[in-house]
């Protein structure tokens, strides 16, 4: 801001709303000389009464000393003719111009400014600054990155420790050589432990606790997905589904974003390249599953998937247990809805400006209401944070100035980053999509260089920018199947081993878990004829050998004195039960058997 002079010796006084950073304002201060004064007022009605009606967030108003009042273009013309030592007197507004004579003036005039210039012409790196929606954003992944270490350090015991149901210790403590330590990061590698699992969590904890606190969010974003990586490697096929490998990707975008310093404590704007990269992650995994939903499933083109896929959440609602008995008219709506905002939401954001703010508002709102009905992960406060990263601050300063929210950090006064943190930045972003790229080429047989292959491998085993991944059915199954594990002493009298966090028991509620999502629960249930041995198999060797880890998934144990005899396997078709039914019997779901009706598995189910 030039520096204000006496009154007497003012020869103009430009008048603007603070924080309105336009690029009339811009051009005023570059052109203004050093006898201007520049008054900023926080709204219309602190100006003088005689320009609050001329006043608007779009305008600027110059004063000359002898009363004379020009708006906008025509008041930085003026300014300039000061600057270029024109007398007061000698001032002339500038002459209306049409059609081509007034774009080769304004060409005339770029050039003339370009020169020294240069760097604050380049206009799309600059336009639009996003510091409020990155330090959201920073602050939204420290709470999805503290729910992801919470969850693991408290499951991951059970699943993969020492005496869990398939230990990382038989992997960790092979012989490795430096490659496949990089391929394979995990603090498991110094010692194949419980001690060395859970203190990976809980230093990943730390991180993430210090990320909501903005202290060195840069630093703590890369350690947070460092040690995140760390668990996925660790947590074997109870790990490594789509929302972890967006936690991760989300990381590598954090430390993109992030500011310098330990405490920063100004706004500071991101890189573009890194707004176009949470855009597009926005994009892969909100819109491009249900392009390809729409193309293969022919319930997905029609309005009645949302009940389908509410009984088919890996942790079904209570939330969404009331929202399914609904009216079908109600359901329909909702469905449509979500279809619409999925499909255009993210279109919106390649338009900019308002259409780029209404766009990131449905998708916001569709998340939070997401978050209200449904047991999620913990990666949808990573999507929270990306749709309000697609509202740039002077959009959100102006929706502050007209509903009188109070004070807020002045988001147009944020450090813009330098030219040389824009390049890097794309030219990391390049690489990442070209390793990505080549990973693709690995997983379809295309890539056939030796060394590229290793780095596509490489990108591969880090989980870094995956596609879609998954396979939609042809039609959204009516009921889900689940299986019940049951023991018997005498091979005619069975016992069911209700799982803690599983569907099972018709009168047990559907448990309301919100973003913490017990990893056994997502597990999907396997068809009878390829069940999941994997971990069923360690699973019922610990129940017949009474093992404190094995018995503490289940709720109860049927067999208290001595272990069964024999176990087995029963698959039921479930769906949520109708409101009458649960209002006389308290049944919250209805199942039937599925064929075949139960099934007596190999190896250590038999007596």
């Amino acid at each position: 801001m030039a520096e204000a002079v006496p009154a007497a010796a003012a020869s103009a006084r430009v008048h603007f709303l603070d924080g309105d950073e336009t690029g009339l304002l811009e051009r005023a201060r570059r052109g203004a000389g050093a006898a201007v004064e520049f008054h900023a007022y926080r709204r219309a009605r602190d100006a003088p009464p005689a320009l609050r009606d001329r006043l608007t967030p779009a305008r600027l108003v110059v004063v000359l000393a002898d009363g004379r009042e020009f708006a906008d273009e025509a008041g930085v013309d003026v300014l300039r003719q000061l600057g270029r030592g024109a007398a007061p007197a000698e001032l002339r507004p500038p002459a209306t111009r049409h059609g081509l004579e007034q774009r080769l003036h304004a060409t005339g005039e770029w050039l003339a400014e370009s020169r020294e210039q240069l760097p604050a012409r380049l206009r799309w790196l600059r336009r639009s600054r996003f510091g409020f929606g990155a330090w959201a954003y920073l602050r939204l992944l420290g709470v999805a990155y503290a729910l992801a270490f919470l969850s693991a350090a408290l499951q991951q015991p059970a699943l993969v420790g020492e005496g869990g149901l398939l230990p990382a210790a038989a992997v960790f403590s092979a012989p490795a050589n430096g490659w496949e330590v990089l391929s394979r990061p995990s603090l498991l590698w110094l010692w194949p432990g419980d001690a060395m699992l859970l203190a990976q969590s809980l230093l990943g904890l730390a991180a993430a606790m210090l990320l909501i606190f903005n202290l060195a969010p840069l630093l703590m974003s890369l350690l947070a997905a460092t040690l995140f990586l760390g668990v996925l490697q660790a947590g074997g096929i109870f790990y490594g589904t789509v929302p972890d490998k967006l936690l991760l990707e989300a990381g590598l975008l954090g430390a993109l974003l992030a500011p310098f310093g330990w405490r920063p404590r100004r706004l500071a704007a991101p890189p573009i390249a890194a707004v176009w990269w949470a855009w597009l992650l926005l994009f892969r995994y909100l819109s491009l599953p249900l392009y390809f939903r729409l193309h293969v499933s022919d319930d997905w083109s029609g309005l009645e998937s949302l009940l389908p896929r509410l009984q088919m959440d890996p942790l079904p609602s209570p939330q969404g247990w009331w929202l399914a008995h609904g009216p079908d008219m109600v359901l329909e709506f909702l469905a449509a809805v979500e279809i619409t905002v999925l499909i255009f939401g993210p279109l919106l954001l390649l338009l900019g400006g308002n259409f780029r703010r209404i766009g990131g508002s449905l998708l916001l709102a569709w998340l939070l209401w997401t978050l209200a009905v449904r047991n999620t992960h913990p990666g949808i406060f990573v999507l929270l944070g990306l749709a309000l990263l697609t509202l740039d601050d002077q959009g959100l300063y102006r929706w502050r100035r007209r509903w009188r929210l109070g004070r807020w950090p002045r988001f147009s006064r944020c450090e813009l980053p330098t030219l040389g943190r824009q390049g890097a930045v794309l030219g990391f972003v390049l690489a990442l999509w070209t390793g990505s790229i080549l990973a693709v080429g690995l997983g379809t047989g295309r890539l056939k260089n030796p060394q590229l292959r290793e780095v596509a491998q490489l990108f591969d085993q880090w989980h870094l920018l995956p596609l879609y991944e998954g396979e939609e059915p042809k039609r959204l199954r009516e009921s889900r199947r689940e299986f019940v594990l049951e023991g018997s002493s005498d091979s005619k009298a069975w016992y069911a081993y209700e799982f803690r966090d599983r569907v099972g028991s018709l009168t047990r509620w559907p448990p309301l878990f919100g973003p913490y999502l017990p990893r056994l629960a997502a597990m999907s249930a396997h068809s009878p004829h390829n069940p999941p041995w994997q971990w069923l198999d360690p699973l019922a060797q610990g129940v017949y050998a009474r093992d404190p880890v094995a018995l503490s998934f289940f709720s109860h144990n049927p067999f208290p004195d001595e272990p069964p005899v024999q176990l087995r396997l029963r698959y039921y078709e479930y769906r949520f039960a109708p409101l009458e039914l649960w209002w006389l019997t308290g049944e919250w779901w209805q199942r039937k058997p599925a064929w075949p009706v139960y099934f007596e598995p190999r190896g250590p189910f038999l007596p």
